[in-house]
């Protein structure tokens, strides 16, 4: 497995309606050494207020969330760190 020399650990966040996927992920990014999965979400307000605490360097969510709800969720919410 590609393992990065020089890059830091990412912290990482993944926000979706389908708790089973989140399960499938969270065993893969455990198997990463270089990536922290802090928490995942089924619920994207619960998932933003994390976003806002945490302040993971890897969000991952999905697009069609809620009718489109995870694109629009994320660029409002990344307009809180710039």
């Amino acid at each position: 497995m590609y393992k990065p020399t020089l890059m830091k650990q990412l912290t990482c966040i993944a926000i979706d309606d389908h708790a089973l996927f989140l399960k499938s992920m969270k065993v893969y990014l455990n198997s990463i050494e270089w990536i922290d999965l802090k928490e995942t979400f089924t619920n994207p307000v619960l998932g933003a207020k994390a976003i806002l605490q945490i302040k993971p360097t890897l969000i991952l969510t999905d697009q069609e969330m809620y009718r489109g709800f995870g694109v629009r969720f994320f660029c409002r919410t990344a307009r809180r760190f710039l």
